[in-house]
């Protein structure tokens, strides 16, 4: 049994960044950067990603030990193009090139144990809703609510909608990652003191 601290999925993104004309890839993803930080400051650490088997190069790009990884293949990686518009990187259109395979309950593997299970999605759909109660029951729950809320919509450009089913999930997330936009988006409230009460009373612990 592999015992961890948290255990961090999503998909990692190639993302192609376009900034005042020049064009960069680097590889992207909530599942990426919070895990890296992670074991930076001596967390233990697990990952499940999807990817396709021609982009697992991608993965040497993690500092957590490979046999700390599960990667399991996809038909496509996810890939999304920025387009700041800008100074500050503030303002931004994201365009969906491809997605990954969404993750199912069967994904997880069964030789682990972890403290938290951080659901680390990068578009709606990329999780299976009831590995959220699935995943409550084995320990504490955190989740990034961008994953839940980023849509890929007309022409692949992604937008923001609100989780039709927050209220039936919130009940069972320990560790709610939204910000202020989010938070509106799924409240209705501009306020975020009345917004954090309001996703407070609906289940979210934290």
């Amino acid at each position: 049994m592999k015992r961890y601290d948290t255990f961090v999925m999503g998909h990692i993104s190639i993302d192609e960044n376009i900034y005042q004309g020049e064009a960069v890839k680097e590889i992207g993803g909530a599942v990426f950067y919070s895990s890296c930080a992670s074991h930076s400051i001596g967390h233990k650490i697990g990952i499940l990603t999807k990817l396709s088997r021609k982009d697992r190069e991608y993965l040497e790009a993690f500092n957590v030990p490979k046999e700390d990884i599960t990667a399991l293949d996809s038909r496509n990686t996810t890939s999304i193009r920025n387009i700041y518009h800008s100074a500050n990187r503030e303002r931004r259109t994201c365009t969906a090139l491809s997605v990954a395979d969404p993750f199912t309950i069967d994904d997880i593997p069964d030789n682990i144990d972890s403290q938290i299970y951080h659901f680390a999605g990068l578009i709606s759909g990329e999780f299976n809703n009831e590995m959220i109660k699935y995943l409550h029951n084995k320990g504490k729950v955190a989740l990034d609510v961008q994953g839940f809320l980023r849509t890929v919509g007309e022409n692949k450009e992604m937008v923001f909608k609100d989780w039709e089913k927050k209220k039936e999930y919130l009940p069972y997330i320990d560790y709610l990652k939204t910000d202020a936009a989010e938070a509106e988006i799924m409240t209705g409230a501009k306020d975020r003191k009345k917004a954090a009460e309001m996703l407070f009373r609906w289940g979210a612990k934290e």
